[in-house]
This record gives C-alpha cells, structure tokens and sequence, in this order.
C-alpha cells in the first residue's frame, strides 16, 4: 500500500512538473511576440550556425548611447552569450571617424574604451572632427602616436571596415542600435523598454530554432 501512495505521490509530481513546463514555455511564447518585439531577418545569405548576439550599433548614435547602459547587465545575466559589436557609419558627419575609433578599440585593447568614447561625444559634446583629434584622443587613454596611426593605417583596419558594411548590406541593416540574434531574429528594440526586457527577450530567442 505504501509503494502504492509513493508511486502515485511520484507521479503526481512528475505530472505538476510538466505542467509547469508547459505553461512556463506558453508564458514565454506571450510575453514576446514574432511582430511585436522581434522578426524574422530576411537575409540574401543562410543565417550563421554560430550562436550569437550581434549590436550594430554607432558612437554616434543617442539611441546607441542609451542601448549602452544595458550591455554590461546584459552580459552579466547571460555569462554564456557570445556578444558581438559591429560599428556603421551612421549617425551623422562625424560617423565614419566614430567607426576609426572603434576600429582602434579593436585593433589596440579589444572591448575597451567603450565608455569612453560615448562619453567624450555625447556628454563632453565632442564628437571627432579629423583624424588629429582621434589620434590625440587615444593617446590620452595611454596609447603611443606611433602605434595609433600604424593601426587607422593598416590593412587589417581597412578589411574590418569593409567587413562591417558589407555584414549590414547583407542583413539589410538600416538603422542603429540594431540587435540580430543568431543572424535569425531582429529585436524591436523600441519594443524593449529595460535591461530586464533585453535580457529576456534575447534570452527566449536563443531559445528558438
């Protein structure tokens, strides 16, 4: 009688668990809707197989500077994500010297500087108005003249420039900030109004197939 009550006990527990698996996954499914909060990329070329999460964003941008505030949350909460930053040349007169300076983050101490960068062009006001100015900019942040002009010279600079225009032509990238996950799923980022929203709604979409 005993091995009765336990086995029923067992499934009883197993049954609540898959309901709540169930109504979990539908909650999911209506807290983000495909229209709403996200799309479906139309890509000329196959989505990427790699697992990723891509900003295409500009230093330029207010509303990048804004997106700003919610990447390191977002990296935090999701350890795991593969975050990658594509800089365009959108956002104005100043926007391709924006990109050199991401370039140079890149090429010089990838990943930083960031902050740095939105802060000196949308809270000092300054954005960059010649190449001077951005090489005289980095070497404040420690970096030889030498060795900034070397890199906004090199070959590898130019092949990243041309890679990141040619990745916005191909996922018909128009505006900024714009997030792609997985080169499937287009986030509406005017239908995310917090870290919190981000986090989970890239979260659900990696969820997807």
């Amino acid at each position: 009688m005993r091995t009765l009550k336990l086995k029923r006990y067992v499934l009883v527990k197993v049954v609540l668990f898959c309901l709540a698996l169930m109504f979990t996954h539908q909650a999911l499914s209506q807290s983000f809707i495909e229209g709403t909060h996200y799309s479906i990329v139309e890509s000329p070329k196959p989505p990427s197989k790699n697992k990723e999460t891509v900003e295409y964003f500009s230093f330029s941008c207010p509303g990048c500077f804004a997106m700003e505030a919610h990447i390191g949350p977002l990296k935090a909460a999701l350890p795991s994500l593969t975050l990658r930053r594509v800089h365009l040349p959108f956002g104005g007169r100043n926007a391709k010297l924006s990109q050199k300076a991401f370039i140079l983050i890149e090429l010089l101490n990838p990943s930083q500087h960031h902050q740095d960068v939105f802060n000196r062009i949308h809270l000092q006001n300054k954005a960059f108005n010649d190449e001077p100015e951005l090489i005289a900019f980095f070497q404040t942040l420690g970096y030889d003249e030498l060795e900034i002009t070397k890199a906004l010279k090199s070959f590898s600079a130019d092949t990243l420039v041309r890679k990141m225009n040619n990745e916005a032509i191909n996922y018909k990238v128009r505006t900024v900030p714009t997030i792609i996950v997985n080169g499937k799923y287009r986030v509406d980022v005017n239908a995310v109004f917090s870290g919190k929203d981000l986090t989970a709604l890239i979260k659900y979409l990696n969820r997807l197939p």
